[in-house]
């Protein structure tokens, strides 16, 4: 959450990212040892146990109480049934780290998707824009065709969080609409996480969109007219020596077979050879009149989406599989139906929590006299005999 921050000035300016703790393991022999003193340690310590304490007293005391109302009959209100503890742990000053003298300056690395990501199949390109702490929504990431196990988790607490409200589902209410808006906006909230999963896993399929083999052909020939005219001429070579022998693999379903298309077209500088192809086919270049390339217009049309693909610019199950002998591909479900169904369920799910809400609070107008009947009161009624003396207790 920003509780590692790394911080380096060099001739070159100003370079600081959050660490999370995968990274800072994985290259440990890039940084320096930081120096943590007590307060350091003091502001990132989450227990607080007076807070927790106290949560876990009033929490305790309104279960207590409405188990023994229960018992002796008397009935509570709808409002009780809305009780949600919520923790929010910050981060008031993060510990720096340095990097090793003798050490390259790091990038920073994700080990983390967001939320958001998760739950419409994409991914964040972080080098869009500086990342200065990891946002509360982060969770670990997983494989684009499973299911990340916190979406199951958070769809399961948010039906079982829901079912609560069913305990006021014969409550009286101070009209009968409202007991029939009370039980729609309890049974949507129940069942609208499930809905919302469902799509999730929709968003993973993907189906072919092409001839892969084809696809190798044409990248292979734009790869040997590119070689020509670029000025890296030998990462362009390297790139389709790669895609030359791939394509001769004779298993195209093994995993030497499986190459992303970003490391082919990647040069050992780090430079991407793919935007410069892109200008090539759509001859965009400042040698266009000698480029006498021509290429079908469906390829170039799929080349442009793997541009896309490539920049991390798309559905994340899309990204994993622009590999050879696998793209070109589609959503089996178009982002944007995945993304309408969720905007849906997530206005829904909002709609009945409020509804909830507001007809708990509303019920209060006409609540039942024994809503408002201390249990102290029933227990003054009883009375125990002495020494054939009566004592009231």
């Amino acid at each position: 959450m920003g509780g590692l921050s790394f911080e380096h000035t060099d001739e070159q300016g100003y370079t600081q990212f959050p660490l999370t703790a995968l990274q800072y393991a994985r290259e440990l022999d890039l940084y320096s040892s930081p120096e943590i003193c007590e307060d350091d340690i003091k502001d990132k310590v989450k227990q607080d146990y007076f807070a927790k304490g106290i949560a876990m007293l009033q929490i305790s005391w309104l279960i207590l109480s409405l188990i023994a109302r229960k018992a002796q009959g008397l009935p509570f209100s709808q409002l009780e049934t809305l009780t949600l503890g919520l923790a929010v742990y910050g981060v008031g000053v993060p510990i720096k780290v340095a990097k090793q003298e003798a050490s390259p300056v790091p990038q920073f690395s994700r080990t983390y998707d967001s939320f958001w990501d998760v739950l419409s199949n994409s991914r964040e390109n972080p080098s869009f824009q500086p990342v200065h702490r990891i946002r509360n929504d982060n969770i670990p990431p997983a494989e684009s065709d499973k299911w990340n196990s916190t979406i199951i988790v958070l769809a399961t607490l948010s039906a079982a969080f829901g079912s609560i409200h069913i305990i006021a589902w014969d409550f009286e209410f101070p009209t009968e609409v409202e007991k029939l808006l009370w039980r729609i906006a309890t049974v949507m909230s129940i069942i609208v996480p499930g809905l919302g999963l469902i799509t999730i896993l929709l968003a993973q399929f993907t189906a072919r969109d092409g001839d892969p083999r084809e696809f190798m052909r044409n990248c292979f020939h734009l790869l040997r007219e590119f070689s020509w005219f670029y000025h890296d001429s030998g990462a362009a070579s390297k790139a389709m020596t790669t895609l030359e022998n791939i394509y001769n693999n004779s298993s195209p379903e093994g995993d030497n077979a499986q190459c992303l298309y970003k490391d082919i077209l990647t040069a050992d500088t780090g430079h991407s050879l793919w935007p410069e192809m892109l200008k090539f086919i759509k001859k965009e270049t400042p040698f266009e009149k000698s480029n006498p390339i021509q290429l079908p217009e469906e390829f170039i049309s799929q080349f442009s989406f793997l541009v896309k693909l490539m920049d991390e610019e798309g559905p994340k199950s899309l990204i994993d599989c622009a590999k050879t002998n696998a793209f070109p591909r589609r959503m089996l479900v178009p982002k944007g139906v995945n993304l309408s169904i969720l905007y849906a369920t997530n206005l829904i799910y909002i709609a009945s929590r409020l509804m909830i809400m507001a007809l708990a609070l509303a019920s209060l107008r006409y609540a039942r006299r024994g809503v408002y009947h201390n249990m102290d009161t029933e227990y003054s009624s009883y009375t125990i005999t002495v020494n054939n003396v009566p004592h009231r207790v």
